[in-house]
């Protein structure tokens, strides 16, 4: 069996493309770019993770999340 701590939710780092790019699409289609775009991404990319720790059949683990904001975030419900 094995072990693979998730210690933080796979967001991307915000930077200056992200807030532009957040800006344009909220402009230009009203999207909302952390509900529409960040939270199914980071959704994404922990289940690609997951999917790394379980490869075949016979493969068991056993997966922590860490991040408290799982909890307390209004993105989680």
């Amino acid at each position: 069996m094995s072990y693979r701590p998730i210690r933080k939710l796979p967001f991307d780092v915000p930077d200056r493309y992200t807030k532009e790019m957040a800006e344009y699409l909220f402009a230009a289609r009203g999207i909302n770019h952390f509900r529409d775009v960040s939270v199914p991404t980071a959704i994404n990319r922990l289940l690609q993770g997951i999917a790394r720790l379980v490869r075949t059949e016979e493969d068991r683990g056993i997966v922590i999340i860490a991040d408290n904001r799982c909890q307390s975030a209004t993105y989680s419900s």
